[in-house]
């Protein structure tokens, strides 16, 4: 399970040792204040009190010295006071203890070692001067001037690289954070260009289709009106309008039944526009609320096909076949397959100019085969996919692109001037369909 890096436990070190370091710092000025009122209560010499005024007004004046001169500066200012102070006081040699820490948070690791060494030097010197030489005026001062620069020292390495490591949650979480935003960028990618294929695959053909179908509509209309207005010049040119009515339908008995048949034709296919106009309105509506392929809901693969094979403007043109033992295939293979079939069917329609055309569905026991085959103008397959790819087209990229989704082929074989066939295989062994749930999952194992 993936642990957000907020919440790991380093995250939380420098605020702990931010809590740990303003409680060191408010014990040191605790320290601080208790030996100068050690100092004050056992002055005796004039020099410790000019000594302790200069002392404590230079360390409560830390913030404004340190902004005008710099904290170094501000130190030795201190220690000049303090010098001052533990001359003629034995007490004030004492207040270099919490100097000592006070030297570690100004300097340097090795800069503070080199104060504190010479701190070291002045105080045992001022000790030897007041009680004489021994040993506890030297190892005193010098054990605890060891232990202050050791565990001020350790505990600015430990905050530095708590702060190092939270510096690096901090850029982890940005990354990630950038990561997942990318993440759903390519989302929002993958599904615009999901949602083009299947408009494309949907409305765009019915509307082709619908277009076609009342090109023709048109053409019919305006092959009937030549018709009557050269009946009409007819009975002009024979003087009497009843007169050139019956010489005309003398010269075309059939004329009226082949008037007939157009309108009837054109109503056929006016129906048909209609219709599928219709079903395109429909399949828009469920897209957008379910991104569910119409022709599927309540009809197999196979009757989909069929009805889709019926439903185009080459009627009796493009034929429609099974082989093999028909089965229940899963969700996403029959409207891919189905998705898959319209663009193919559609690029037939609108490109192929071909007089015969046939669709068919293959089942095999592991895997179930589409193809498209036609007697067309051809094309040159690596043109089409180098325009897909560039944009340009929706087409046989967008095919490509399904069949690529549900881990099948696809194969392409045509030319200028000899038809086009294009055959699509995808396996259906790694799924398993689920019993009146209407979904589908791959087995465990089969879809990695």
């Amino acid at each position: 399970m993936n642990e957000d890096p907020r919440t790991h436990p380093v995250s939380s070190q420098p605020a702990t040792l931010d809590k740990l370091s303003h409680g060191l710092w408010l014990g040191l000025q605790v320290l601080m204040i208790g030996l100068l009122i050690l100092v004050a209560w056992r002055a005796t010499h004039p020099m410790t009190w000019v000594g302790l005024g200069v002392f404590w007004v230079i360390y409560c004046s830390q913030r404004l010295v340190t902004r005008w001169v710099g904290a170094p500066t501000w130190f030795a200012l201190l220690v000049g006071a303090w010098a001052v102070m533990s001359i003629g006081q034995l007490e004030g040699a004492f207040v270099v203890f919490p100097m000592f820490f006070l030297a570690v948070y100004v300097f340097s690791p090795r800069i503070s070692a080199v104060v504190v060494a010479a701190l070291t030097l002045g105080v045992v010197t001022m000790l030897v001067g007041h009680i004489g030489w021994n040993i506890g005026a030297m190892t005193g001062p010098t054990i605890g001037a060891a232990v202050a620069w050791t565990l001020g020292v350790g505990f600015q390495l430990l905050h530095r690289e708590a702060t190092a490591k939270a510096r690096a949650l901090d850029a982890l979480v940005a990354a990630r954070e950038e990561a997942l935003a990318s993440s759903r960028k390519a989302g929002e990618a993958d599904e615009r260009m999901r949602l083009a294929g299947d408009i494309h695959d949907t409305v765009a053909q019915g509307l082709s289709s619908i277009h076609m179908l009342l090109t023709a509509v048109e053409s019919q209309l305006e092959a009937a009106s030549s018709a009557r207005a050269g009946e009409a010049g007819v009975a002009e040119a024979g003087g009497a309008p009843d007169s050139g009515r019956k010489r005309a339908a003398a010269q075309h008995p059939a004329g009226q039944p082949e008037i007939e048949a157009v309108h009837q034709r054109m109503l056929t296919q006016v129906r048909l526009a209609r219709s599928t106009a219709s079903e395109n309105l429909a399949e828009t509506r469920r897209i957008i609320a379910a991104l569910q392929p119409a022709p599927l809901e309540g009809a197999a693969l196979p009757v989909a096909l069929a009805r889709l094979a019926s439903s185009t403007p080459l009627g009796e043109k493009l034929s429609f076949e099974t082989d093999g033992a028909p089965r229940p295939l899963p969700d996403e293979v029959e409207e891919g397959l189905l998705r898959c079939a319209q663009s193919l069917v559609s690029n037939v329609v609108r490109h192929a100019g071909a007089d015969r055309a046939k669709l068919s569905l293959t089942f095999h026991p592991g895997d179930v085969i589409l193809d498209v085959v036609d007697n067309g103008a051809g094309f040159d397959p690596s043109d089409a996919i180098d325009r897909g790819a560039t944009g340009g087209s929706l087409g046989l990229s967008g095919v490509y692109r399904r069949v690529q989704a549900l881990g099948g082929e696809m194969t392409i074989e045509s030319a200028p001037g000899e038809g086009t066939g294009i055959s699509i295989t995808v396996p259906t062994t790694g799924y398993d369909r689920v019993d009146g749930a209407g979904s589908n999952t791959r087995r465990e194992g089969e879809a990695q």
